[in-house]
């Protein structure tokens, strides 16, 4: 409580809320940003839907596509806004590279990398626990970065024939990197995530005419199209310094003026989909946290 009061004092905020329920219940507030843990995305969303406030939630969306789908479904029939806040979907620059796949012909392969070392891994090295080397979080490097390549791949590829995972072990069970295959049938999707090691490899697709590179998924700097002949061109992308900024914006669309959100929705289920089926592989259950009401 005393955080957020000195919270709320730094940054000019009249209201502040030491209760979940006095906060929903609160005439004041149209909408809700969920930045909780995993295991809160599902329970949360659904309280403060049912108070009809708008929803703007972190990745992933829920823990499975049945929770997602629960959600998506309330908030049709309330009529108000659930979006899945997740930023490369959001990003111009996935749009420029869905612009560019024509110009590198058939694609055979491509690789989506975020392998990003936790600031708070040194703590859990150290003997700490900190929240998000806690795998009854319902996180796990699967959740929290793994679903960023997802999206990236369901959005430009759609869905693929099948999937195989595997997957690396902390001491305490928690699910710390991994590798996804998605078979397309005649091109293969390679997906990459970590949490204990950082990677300096770009993402990339490839094409039987040139290949297409970008870099970090969640704040993308650049897109190269690479020609047959080693030529690099730099494909127009002017990137901001908080590309956060693009989803909110869509949410506030949504929720002002009425946009669609229906394109958004069939992705966050599709992702869930495809995470449940990676999870079911590496043997990775968030147990009750996982069960609907």
């Amino acid at each position: 409580e005393a955080r957020g009061e000195a919270f709320a004092q730094k940054h000019g905020i009249p209201l502040r809320f030491s209760s979940w329920e006095a906060f929903l219940g609160s005439g004041e507030i149209d909408a809700v940003y969920l930045a909780s843990p995993n295991c809160m995305h599902y329970p949360q969303a659904m309280a403060a839907l049912n108070r009809s406030k708008h929803v703007l939630c972190e990745k992933p969306l829920a823990l499975n596509a049945a929770q997602a789908q629960a959600m998506i479904g309330r908030a049709h029939e309330a009529g108000i806004t659930l979006l899945e806040a997740i930023r490369p979907v959001h990003d111009p620059f996935l749009q420029v590279v869905a612009e560019a796949l024509p110009r590198i012909g058939r694609v055979r392969r491509a690789t989506f990398e975020f392998c990003q070392y936790s600031s708070r891994y040194d703590r859990f090295k150290a003997g700490e626990r900190p929240n998000v080397f806690e795998a009854s979080l319902g996180n796990g490097a699967v959740m929290d970065l793994a679903v960023y390549c997802m999206h990236c791949a369901v959005a430009l590829f759609g869905m693929p024939v099948s999937l195989h995972a595997g997957a690396t072990r902390l001491s305490n069970d928690t699910e710390a990197a991994g590798t996804m295959l998605l078979d397309y049938g005649d091109q293969q999707t390679t997906i990459s995530y970590s949490k204990v090691t950082d990677s300096v490899f770009p993402s990339l697709i490839q094409g039987e005419d040139g290949t297409l590179v970008f870099d970090t998924l969640n704040q993308p700097s650049y897109i190269r199209f690479y020609h047959h002949d080693k030529h690099m061109e730099e494909l127009p992308f002017s990137p901001i310094a908080n590309n956060m900024t693009h989803e909110l914006n869509a949410f506030y669309r949504m929720v002002r003026f009425g946009e669609p959100t229906q394109a958004y929705d069939e992705q966050s289920i599709r992702v869930m989909t495809l995470l449940d089926l990676a999870r079911k592989q590496i043997g990775v259950d968030f147990g009750e946290c996982e069960l609907l009401d």
